[in-house]
């Protein structure tokens, strides 16, 4: 069986509602048990799932719609293509990275809520340095800017507490927290 076989093997018996616990009990003292350490704290339990689904859907909204606004810059920016080429195919690529955050944030990986909130992060500290740059005047532009800038605040603020929430038995990097004998935590 390859590592890969092994961890979607589990993350379905997490989806199902099989405790993670109980999945860890079952591979301490095996060839897996440093592989399932690492991986649990990654995965989200069916119980958070469900308690938590909403909120995690309304981020999933905030996160589509910076999604359109980028591609929807790429095609404001085309009008010009003689000095903004580049550009284009940055915010192409960083739709399509936001792609593939938004549908494995859909499917509660823990690595996409921590990827989400370092992209968001950073997408927000570009807001602020082109603020200067932007005259914000009453017309369509400075209220996508705006409207942008107030969906990246609110999708930083929801990746923050889904985070947290999720997985509250993680440190930052999604290292279980230990007990005082060093056993890892799970959350069920």
């Amino acid at each position: 069986m390859t590592t890969k076989d092994f961890l979607n093997g589990i993350r379905r018996r997490i989806a199902q509602g099989e405790s993670k616990q109980d999945i860890y009990n079952q591979y301490t003292m095996t060839e897996w048990e440093s592989c399932v350490t690492r991986f649990l704290p990654t995965q989200v339990s069916l119980r958070s799932r469900k308690k938590w689904g909403w909120l995690n859907n309304i981020l999933l909204a905030c996160l589509a719609l910076i999604t359109v606004f980028k591609v929807l810059d790429v095609f404001f920016l085309t009008s010009d293509l003689g000095s903004n080429t580049g550009r284009c195919i940055v915010l192409l690529i960083a739709a399509a990275i936001n792609i593939a955050i938004i549908v494995a944030i859909a499917r509660f990986s823990g690595i996409a809520y921590l990827l989400a909130i370092c992209f968001t992060g950073r997408g927000i500290a570009n807001i602020f340095e082109a603020m200067g740059k932007v005259s914000l005047s009453f017309d369509l532009g400075s209220a996508i800017f705006v409207l942008n800038a107030a969906l990246a605040v609110a999708s930083l603020v929801l990746l923050l507490i889904l985070y947290k929430v999720l997985l509250p038995n993680t440190n930052f990097f999604l290292q279980p927290k230990r007990n005082a004998m060093g056993n890892p935590i799970f959350d069920d």
